[in-house]
């Protein structure tokens, strides 16, 4: 089965972590952040606090390892479906472990 969306884009933002003014930049759309200057995400949808966007990654959990990248983008990529489909998605759950700081 195959599903097409076309949905429009209001913003695009790939934030890197090396840039100077990211804090700024994520605070200017209004995505919450934590103490260390993440993105606050919902621990179950992935999203921020803006509806709508999500975050995985150095964005949201900082720098860290590349397997952690990866898991963290295939579980987002998972919960952006089930926000675009308002449908269980058919894409595998990704187990992401807490982490404190």
């Amino acid at each position: 089965m195959s599903i097409q969306l076309n949905e429009e884009v209001d913003r695009l933002a790939r934030i890197k972590r090396d840039a100077g003014d990211e804090r700024v930049e994520q605070e200017t759309v209004g995505i919450g952040l934590d103490e260390r200057s993440n993105i606050k995400t919902d621990t179950t949808t992935r999203m921020s606090s803006v509806p709508g966007v999500f975050a995985a990654g150095d964005a949201r959990r900082g720098q860290s390892l590349i397997v952690w990248a990866i898991a963290e983008g295939r579980e987002v990529a998972r919960c952006v479906d089930e926000y675009l489909t308002k449908q269980d998605s058919l894409l595998p759950k990704v187990r992401i472990e807490a982490f404190a700081y």
